[in-house]
């Protein structure tokens, strides 16, 4: 009871405190919203990535005719959530006025790609859920492409926003696209614009997007119909993308024997890739700048424990009269010791919480605070462009937030050693001496 009393005591009447407290708070704001910014980020270019190619993708080798059902079977697995084919390539886009734009070209099954992207939410004219997407032209028997909002339109200088409107406008106008086949000849195909892409993310919104089936005439010709699709999977969250390996290699070996008389010993397996393979350099990359900034930025904030020392320092040597008494009453020299070291902890712990309740409300709006600084100061800091992404991610890291914590109780308890030390060891006599 003793402690806990001096503990109060001293938070209560030992303003300063509250500068230690304000200390560790903000170091582990800081902390936690550096990771938080870094971790999201690094997910949500994996989210991206996994749209696009899946968290596994493979070329099937053969039976393009009876792919449905290879896909079907693929589905059953209680550990893949979705399967879509896919086709990739780039060209040139001529659009009215003269304007020519780089673009990357996407073949996608709208129907399945749901599985991977929420394309209601990402096209600006299909927004009702209650009809799948397609590529049809409005109030036309015509199919058409999606084209991505950068390539026809230009954000806001100041907001990074784009005109939705105007983009809306632009549907219905006929394009013509050129690239190069597969016998290496230029293609050049005219196409009508049957809806706005916005994905929200910078490679997303300069592609056109067409059906499979038009993707195949515009790259093979005559030989679209031999030609097979990349299949992506999206696996199950939780599980590791390489264990579906096995799983995946026996639904086709099966679909190749049943469907296509193949014999089990003749069985041509396909070569299964994994997209974290594929931008590893880029996640490895992300992943050493995050250690580099938590590092520096850890070693900005451990002038906290010098801060603490000092603080606590102070509170020792004005509080030497209390230190006398405790230890002429009996008391230990580690009973000193260990009331101005609990008396860190108690600091530490208020201060982690506060930290991390500051964290938490920053990162969930850091959107809006990053806004405010548009409208206050007139920078744009975080841009599509730049980062890939239209919006910052704002969740907190959960996992390592413990950690931080108790490093911050670790750094309260370096702080007050040396005092806790000095405590232990004054004698009781030569303070009330002068006192």
């Amino acid at each position: 009871m003793l402690k806990i009393f001096l503990w109060l005591r001293y938070l209560r009447k030992k303003k300063i405190v509250l500068l230690s407290i304000a200390a560790v708070a903000v170091s582990v704001a800081l902390m936690v919203v550096v990771d938080g910014l870094f971790t999201g980020y690094i997910d949500a270019i994996r989210q991206m990535t996994t749209a696009d190619t899946g968290d596994i993708s493979f070329w099937m080798p053969g039976g393009e005719d009876k792919i449905n059902i290879f896909l079907n079977s693929l589905e059953q697995d209680p550990n893949i959530t979705a399967v879509a084919p896919f086709m990739l390539a780039t060209g040139l886009l001529h659009m009215n006025g003269g304007i020519v734009r780089e673009v990357g070209i996407y073949g996608i099954d709208p129907v399945r790609e749901q599985g991977f992207a929420d394309w209601h939410e990402r096209l600006l004219r299909q927004k009702s859920p209650a009809q799948q997407p397609d590529f049809s032209v409005p109030d036309s028997n015509d199919t058409g492409v999606w084209l991505g909002i950068n390539v026809i339109a230009e954000p806001n200088e100041q907001t990074d926003e784009y005109d939705f409107s105007a983009a809306l406008d632009y549907i219905g106008e006929r394009v013509i696209l050129t690239t190069i086949g597969k016998d290496s000849k230029r293609r050049v195909e005219p196409y009508t614009v049957s809806d706005i892409a916005f994905t929200q993310t910078f490679f997303g919104d300069k592609t056109l997007y067409m059906s499979l089936e038009q993707f195949r005439l515009l790259r093979f010709g005559e030989l679209a119909a031999g030609q097979p699709p990349i299949i992506k999977l999206k696996i199950k969250k939780g599980v590791e993308p390489r264990d579906v390996f096995p799983a995946v290699e026996r639904i086709w070996r099966d679909f190749a024997v049943e469907q296509l008389s193949i014999s089990a010993d003749e069985v041509p397996y396909p070569t299964l890739y994994l997209s974290q393979d594929w931008y590893a350099n880029i996640f490895e990359d992300l992943q050493n700048q995050k250690a580099i900034v938590l590092l520096i930025f850890g070693v900005i904030c451990s002038v906290g424990v010098l801060l603490i020392f000092c603080i606590f320092y102070m509170i020792v040597t004005t509080r030497l009269k209390d230190i006398a008494i405790i230890k002429s009453c009996g008391a230990s020299g580690s009973t000193a010791a260990v009331i101005f070291g609990g008396f860190g902890i108690i600091v530490g712990i208020i201060g982690s919480a506060l930290g991390v309740l500051f964290g938490y409300i920053i990162i969930k709006n850091i959107n809006t605070l990053e806004e405010w600084v548009r409208i206050i100061f007139g920078m744009k800091l975080w841009r599509t462009s730049s980062y890939g992404l239209a919006e910052i991610p704002h969740n907190v890291h959960w996992p390592w937030v413990p950690w931080f914590v108790l490093i911050a109780l670790a750094g309260c308890l370096l702080g007050v050693l040396i005092p806790s030390l000095i405590a232990a060891m004054r004698s009781p006599v030569k303070i009330l001496r002068y006192e």
